[in-house]
């Protein structure tokens, strides 16, 4: 197999970036993939997670933007399977960078106005590289009962017509997420029978199929 690399990116702080590559290079991991994960945020939230961490795995290394080229080489060459990046939300040539030497691009937003607004930015970036990539639905509202909660359904249609597709499953926030991380444990690790663990495998799921499809 081939080592793919998957790139979460923003030019908007706040949208939950960090937090949804934390949970990926989990969920990543946990189907059997060997991970890397590169911290590309000089805020260093994933290295002070994976400092926390009782779990060796998956790895995670700090580094700067112009570094990640050289590391996913390195991951290549030793056979990791995936190579996971977070990132800063940087100027459009940090995200150029990472975009161009990704396989796949993930864009976090919240359903909120200003958010979706700004998700433009980084689809232009992404799509002048002619990148694959998706729209993911973070921190959304937790659904009631069956079907999503009716700010995330207005916003995914807000976002159908932006040149990429959107993910079908959201991530709702719910306090978990925050404990699990602040125990440096990932939700499927702490509850893995939560309905946080459920909405976050369903995503990951859709992702790899669209990393390697």
């Amino acid at each position: 197999m081939a080592t793919k690399t998957l790139a979460v990116l923003s030019r908007k702080g706040g949208a939950g970036k960090t937090t949804l590559t934390a949970h990926l290079g989990v969920l990543a991991h946990e189907a059997g993939l060997r991970v890397l994960m590169l911290d590309a945020d000089p805020q260093g939230s994933l290295s002070y997670w994976s400092d926390l961490r009782e779990a060796e795995q998956p790895e995670i290394h700090t580094c700067t933007p112009t570094e990640v080229p050289e590391l996913i080489k390195t991951a290549t060459n030793v056979g990791f399977d995936l190579v996971l990046v977070d990132s800063a939300p940087a100027h459009s040539s940090d995200i150029s960078l990472l975009a161009k030497h990704s396989d796949y691009v993930v864009i976090p937003t919240r359903p909120a106005l200003f958010d979706i607004a700004a998700v433009g930015a980084t689809i232009e970036i992404i799509t002048a590289l002619k990148k694959r990539g998706c729209i993911v639905l973070n921190a959304t509202q937790a659904p009631r009962g069956v079907g999503e909660a009716s700010l995330t359904t207005d916003a995914r249609a807000a976002l159908a017509d932006e040149g990429l597709p959107v993910a079908p499953f959201s991530v709702a926030q719910r306090a978990v997420l925050g404990r699990s991380l602040i125990s440096g444990s990932a939700v499927t690790e702490t509850e893995p029978k939560g309905k946080a663990s459920s909405e976050l495998r369903k995503l990951w799921q859709w992702i790899e199929g669209e990393l390697n499809g």
